[in-house]
């Protein structure tokens, strides 16, 4: 007869993959910083009294270099969390208020990067089509400054409608969303490379809500002679 006994396995902290990440993202951070400083005031410094179009690229590399820093902040926590294990509970995305705060700040930052870029395509087509045009230096920034007033009303409703927890596997704050009663969590049921599952594991609940648990791996092993 097989005899067998648990054995608790822990997930690990620290990944080949987790500590290249951490790497790269500390050299982002060790870079950035410094370059979208220089920038931010090569922009605000040269173009301060620009006229035209000349004010209105001035304006648009003025809000991508504000807009990079707050990615370069933003990565601190990350860091954090990979330095620390991203099992560690010293992560400071275990604290749920901070988990909602940087989960709304990133994707505000992300989504703004990308209609910054499309201004600039944009802006720069223009002036391929028609060399003379006249482009408006109020738009450069006012444009951002809208779309950043919707997000800040918008994605925080998505902490209200669905749950922002801290999915350790990956190292990051995301939402699980609501719909029809269920609660749907993309990509919760990771394995590591064991086979084990280390991502948090999704149960029913009352009032077709789910409880986040994050469950331990356990090994059956043979321990007969």
């Amino acid at each position: 007869m097989l005899n067998t006994t648990e054995v608790i396995v822990p997930p690990s902290n620290w990944e080949p993959l987790d500590i290249a990440i951490l790497v790269f993202f500390s050299l982002c951070l060790l870079f950035g910083l410094p370059a979208n400083l220089s920038s931010l005031h090569f922009f605000r410094t040269t173009y301060r009294s620009a006229r035209g179009n000349r004010a209105y690229f001035g304006n648009i590399y003025t809000v991508i270099s504000l807009t990079d820093l707050l990615i370069c902040a933003l990565l601190v926590p990350m860091i954090q969390a990979l330095a620390v294990g991203k099992y560690s509970e010293h992560a400071f995305f275990r604290n749920s208020t901070f988990c909602k705060g940087w989960f709304v700040s990133w994707s505000i930052v992300q989504m703004l990067a990308v209609l910054l870029v499309a201004m600039l395509c944009i802006s720069r087509l223009v002036l391929l089509v028609w060399p003379f045009h006249k482009l408006l230096p109020t738009l450069s920034w006012a444009l951002p400054a809208v779309f950043v007033v919707l997000l800040l009303v918008t994605v925080p409703m998505i902490t209200v409608f669905g749950r922002v927890f801290y999915q350790a596997d990956h190292g990051v704050c995301t939402v699980a969303i609501h719909h029809g009663g269920h609660q749907h969590l993309p990509n919760l049921r990771s394995r590591d490379k064991r086979g084990f599952s280390t991502a948090p594991m999704a149960l029913p609940s009352e009032a077709g809500k789910i409880t986040i648990n994050f469950p331990t791996p356990v090994l059956c092993v043979d321990t007969t002679a």
